[in-house]
């Protein structure tokens, strides 16, 4: 039988920030990053990951309330979570500002973490729709653009 990974909203403390990320026991990875974080933490939700959901997917419906790796504002988050239990549907509409937001980061703010690839605008955001499209990770992604740009390979990514 087939092992299920499920996608998880951790909060540390009471309003902080929402960690979203995807494991297999979920108790165990709360366990685990509660011994790094002087916070409480706090399990708001887990889904099973199937078709049409995935942590890049909730992530990128979440990109300006990115707040450092897989942490997220937890108003927004919470947010989603509601509207996600109220319809069954994954959606988050971004406002202007929030747009502005991503417009910056895509512009070369130095939070991004695409910035240590050493990669082009065109190539970050190639990487997003990619990365969406092929439902790959983007670390997997990176490193195959990592390794065709070391061979001396050119073109669109």
């Amino acid at each position: 039988m087939k092992e299920i990974t499920y996608l998880y909203f951790i909060e540390s403390g009471n309003g902080g920030p929402v960690k979203i990320g995807c494991a297999k026991d979920v108790q165990h990875r709360l366990c685990y990053l509660q011994i790094g974080n002087p916070n409480k933490l706090y399990l708001l939700a887990q889904f099973p990951i199937e078709h049409g959901l995935s942590e890049l997917k909730v992530h990128h419906l979440l990109r300006s309330r990115w707040i450092r790796g897989e942490w997220y504002e937890a108003g927004p988050v919470k947010d989603l979570l509601t509207r996600q239990r109220r319809s069954g549907r994954w959606t988050y509409r971004e406002t202007e500002e929030e747009q502005e937001t991503i417009k910056n980061r895509h512009l070369g703010e130095p939070n991004t973490a695409l910035v240590a690839t050493r990669i082009s605008k065109a190539a970050a955001e190639a990487l997003t729709d990619r990365v969406l499209m092929k439902a790959t990770t983007v670390s997997a992604y990176l490193r195959g653009l990592i390794l065709a740009d070391l061979a001396g390979q050119t073109g669109d990514v």
